[in-house]
């Protein structure tokens, strides 16, 4: 995080099928959360969309996987998990 710059109190989620993602993400809410560095999760999609983040397309892959994206680091692959509904940990 930039020195200077707080750190919102709050954290959330949003969603976006890759599907026209690409234009979707010039959109003023969407290109702000882009410009203020968030953390990105990249799942399975058409790689002909384009770039969703910088240097990072989305790719065909396994049910679960993503590429993780953090500004300043290169994309990882991460797999995701469904926790069993009500637990809680």
């Amino acid at each position: 995080m930039t020195v200077g710059i707080p750190r919102p109190p709050y954290a959330f989620v949003m969603t976006r099928r890759v599907a026209g993602a690409a234009r979707g993400l010039y959109e003023p809410f969407t290109l702000g959360l882009r410009e203020s560095g968030v953390v990105g999760l990249v799942m399975s999609g058409d790689r002909g969309e384009g770039y969703l983040f910088t240097g990072v397309r989305a790719s065909s892959m396994l049910p679960g996987r993503g590429l993780l994206v953090r500004p300043g680091i290169p994309a990882r692959t991460i797999q995701t998990a469904l926790a069993a509904e009500g637990s809680r940990q």
